[in-house]
């Protein structure tokens, strides 16, 4: 069981034009006294408290509402810090695998504010149930525009973007 705020958001998705990206928002962060903190885009998400508990299967079936549609190309996992703890990326694990197992064309990311070594390393046990990996505070001294395709950017020159296709391979994208 985990804390996530609801409603799930639904935007466009930068990448593929025709598709969605189902955001889900976890509650709590570690980074709160780092200078990514101050510049935080959800602050109210640094708290641990905040949101609705819920396991796997419940966020699972909530999920599937909006993954039947079709619409839905990708799923992101945003926080809070979504690497924050092994319960954290345990449950992470559990809904990207049911993701993954009824719908295989779902891509999935999550966006963490640690830096690679460190996401890496906390990431190694997701590394078969994701994409894509974001990693790198958002720092305000770095904010600028980094392309990395046509229609999707990242908010600052820190951050990186990593395609992962196992364990021990995480590709640098930008």
């Amino acid at each position: 069981e985990d804390r996530v705020v609801f409603p799930l958001l639904v935007s466009p998705n930068a990448v593929d034009p025709n598709g969605f990206v189902c955001e889900i928002y976890l509650a709590g962060c570690d980074t709160y006294r780092k200078p990514c903190a101050k510049a935080c885009h959800n602050k109210k998400l640094q708290s641990f408290y905040v949101g609705t508990p819920i396991s796997v299967i419940h966020l699972f079936d909530n999920l599937k509402k909006y993954l039947d549609s079709e619409a839905i190309t990708e799923v992101h996992w945003l926080g809070g810090e979504p690497l924050v703890n092994k319960n954290r990326i345990q449950f992470i694990r559990g809904v990207s695998h049911l993701i993954k197992l009824n719908y295989p064309h779902i891509k999935i990311a999550v966006f963490t504010g640690y830096d690679e070594d460190d996401a890496f390393y906390r990431a190694l046990s997701l590394a078969n149930v994701i994409d894509f990996l974001k990693t790198g505070p958002f720092l305000t001294d770095q904010i600028g525009t980094k392309q990395i395709s046509p229609t999707f950017e990242l908010p600052t020159f820190n951050q990186k973007l990593y395609r992962v296709s196992s364990p021990s391979n995480f590709e640098l994208i930008s």
